[in-house]
């Protein structure tokens, strides 16, 4: 192999290599904001669940102040 072929080759692999350390920030980044919303979906589906156990009737059937 020629050096100028070398010389590319690696080029080519150093690139590579800075787009799958992007590419793994990228899907770092995303795990860490699915197992938030994870967390926040969790939490309105347990504020909900009261809700419907202590009767959501309650909440949406009083009149706003100004009535």
């Amino acid at each position: 192999m020629s050096d100028a072929r070398v010389e590319a080759l690696e080029v080519k692999v150093a690139f590579q290599e800075d787009l799958l350390n992007a590419l793994n920030d990228v899907v770092v980044r995303q795990d860490q904001r699915i197992d938030s919303l994870e967390k926040s979906l969790e939490n309105y589906r347990r504020r909900l669940e009261g809700l419907l156990e202590h009767g959501i009737d309650a909440v949406t059937d009083t009149k706003p102040p100004h009535y």
